[in-house]
């Protein structure tokens, strides 16, 4: 018995491969936010950090935004 689990599965072929074996899964409405959205969050709070303190502090934060964007322009050009 690992971490309190009784019953612990490999998923070979992942996620897509249980719910395509008919399998059950359950979806717990509090759940916390998909990884893909907490990284949205993230990313657009630096961007507007960014330019806020650049607009009400200093120019140079606003580095903080471009560099923000010139990652997210090189993520999406390497799809990484």
């Amino acid at each position: 018995m690992a971490m309190g689990f009784s019953e612990i599965y490999c998923l070979q072929g992942g996620l897509e491969a249980w719910l395509a074996a008919g399998l059950a899964v359950r979806k717990f409405p509090g759940a916390p936010v998909a990884l893909e959205r907490q990284v949205r969050i993230t990313v657009g709070s630096l961007m507007l950090l960014g330019v806020l303190l650049g607009t009400l502090v200093h120019a140079w934060f606003l580095l903080i935004s471009g560099i923000v964007g010139a990652g997210l322009i090189w993520a999406g050009i390497t799809d990484t």
